[in-house]
């Protein structure tokens, strides 16, 4: 089996700004989350950055739950043509859902990502 690097294009909108431990930091607009990622089995290299994550997603009593920091009711992304509001509900962040609008990615009316 021959290794692969695969290297996605940029979205300002997106970025994983570190991970390991089980877990990636990313960014989502203005807010950074933390989520579980059960690949990521190293030690973080950014250590410092994990600390002022807006939100984490952490399991309790066979349960996911969000702490939220901050993450305010709704926020506004978009990726090339495809608009995603995300938003949380009762300190827990909502899944994001898709433009209303169909586009050559297969975004559809009301899809959930």
């Amino acid at each position: 089996m021959k290794n692969q690097n695969l290297i996605t294009k940029p979205w300002a909108d997106y970025e994983v700004l570190d991970s390991g431990n089980d877990r990636k930091l990313e960014r989502w607009g203005n807010h950074v989350l933390i989520r579980p990622e059960t690949q990521a089995i190293w030690e973080p290299r950014r250590p410092e950055l994990w600390r002022d994550a807006h939100a984490e997603f952490r399991f309790a009593n066979a349960k996911g739950v969000w702490e939220n920091k901050g993450v305010p009711e709704t926020w506004d992304l978009a990726w090339r043509e495809a608009r995603f509001r995300p938003g949380s509900a009762r300190s827990s962040i909502s899944v994001f859902f898709r433009s209303r609008r169909r586009t050559g990615n297969g975004f559809r009316v009301g899809s959930r990502i």
